[in-house]
């Protein structure tokens, strides 16, 4: 999971990764999750696995540079 800016929904996230950088995610609101992000990449295969990573990284910091609140946080599980 992935933290959104404080403030931001999943919801609100996930449209912005979508549509500003073609990254899709799934908010985690249906999930019990709000203001999370659900991400994978179970499908890939590793060589494209790092590519994606990047890419949503970039697509993240732009995100949360795009909101007041900043401190990108990784939760594992």
């Amino acid at each position: 999971l992935v933290k959104c800016p404080p403030g931001v929904t999943g919801w609100e996230a996930a449209k912005e990764l979508a549509r500003r950088w073609g990254v899709l995610t799934v908010p985690g609101e249906p999930f019990g999750a709000g203001g999370y992000l659900r991400v994978s990449f179970g499908n890939l295969p590793p060589e494209r696995s790092a590519a994606a990573a990047d890419r949503l990284g970039e697509a993240l910091e732009e995100l949360y540079g795009s909101f007041e609140g900043k401190g990108l946080k990784y939760t594992e599980g």
